[in-house]
């Protein structure tokens, strides 16, 4: 499950990925192409090197000097176009890191992977608790008491949540699944040596 959730990231990253890539290539090439003056007022055009130097801390930045030499109003032109490129390749990266963070799909991925690497590197034996409500509380409670390890499996996510904020010590990995799903089941470590039902 790790790899679904690091898949999704891939995914969603790789056209604003692309993007501001495009955007530096553009960039570096217009300034390679266009012609400048040298201070003897010879023509010169930058190397790879120069322009991609000067497109780095130009698009991060945008204060900056002239590099190697004053720039020509071509030159300057495009500059100024490259900056407005290279800004909205940005912003629009940024913009989908952002949309990221906030995915639904992905936040579920991540917790059920840590889920079950909880249960993979549980090395005590464990006890399945299907379902989350007074009575399954107070088991818990009392099985907690005696340092017994258990499993938490509810249909509910805002009953795992209200789990999740209680400090039981031993931890108690929750998740939240249908309790007639065998990969639920499978997902809750019920084939996992250590786990005694």
């Amino acid at each position: 499950m790790q790899s679904y959730a690091s898949w999704i990231v891939i995914r969603r990253l790789r056209i604003p990925l692309i993007v501001i890539i495009l955007t530096f290539a553009v960039s570096i090439l217009g300034m390679m192409m266009i012609p400048g003056r040298d201070d003897q007022g010879n023509l010169y055009h930058l190397n790879f090197f120069d322009a991609f130097y000067f497109v780095s801390y130009m698009a991060s930045t945008i204060g900056f000097g002239e590099s190697p030499y004053a720039f020509t109003y071509p030159q300057k032109l495009w500059v100024s176009f490259s900056i407005y490129l290279t800004v909205i390749g940005w912003f629009y990266g940024i913009g989908t890191i952002v949309a990221l963070i906030q995915d639904k799909v992905l936040s579920e991925e991540i917790a059920r992977a840590k889920f079950m690497k909880d249960i993979r590197e549980m090395d005590a034996p464990f006890i399945l608790i299907f379902g989350y409500n007074e009575v399954t509380k107070n088991l818990i409670n009392r099985l907690s008491a005696r340092y017994q390890r258990m499993v938490v499996i509810d249909k509910d996510k805002d009953k795992i949540d209200a789990l999740k904020l209680e400090n039981h010590q031993p931890y108690i990995p929750a998740f939240y699944g249908d309790l007639l799903d065998i990969e639920t089941l499978k997902m809750a470590g019920i084939r996992e040596k250590q786990c005694k039902y």
